[in-house]
């Protein structure tokens, strides 16, 4: 499973004005190896723990969702895609999705 982490103590205000504000909108990459109930439920908090920090998708963030539909070889062209489009944040999840991340990234 991949890492995401949202921290802050900003009221829920100066969180909408901050993501109001920016300059750019952040962009996400979240892949998965399947569309699965419990795995969308990990997609769905995340968006929605951003959402509470004021992101919202179309207004200050875009959202870039690939499943790999059980396919590895998928999995490998979706990381490799990912990486190089060098998103802000990059949601990968389940093992399959967060291995070809992981091997396809240097830091």
């Amino acid at each position: 499973m991949g890492l995401f982490a949202c921290t802050g103590d900003k009221s829920p205000a100066d969180k909408a004005q901050n993501a109001s504000t920016s300059a750019d909108a952040k962009k996400i990459a979240i892949t998965a190896i399947v569309e699965h109930p419990s795995l969308d439920a990990v997609r769905k908090g995340a968006l929605e723990a951003l959402a509470d920090e004021g992101f919202k998708e179309g207004q200050n963030l875009t959202i870039n969702f690939q499943s790999a539909q059980g396919n590895m070889a998928t999995t490998a062209q979706i990381a490799k895609q990912f990486v190089a489009e060098n998103p802000d944040v990059i949601i990968a999840i389940a093992t399959p999705s967060a291995q070809a991340i992981v091997s396809n990234t240097n830091t």
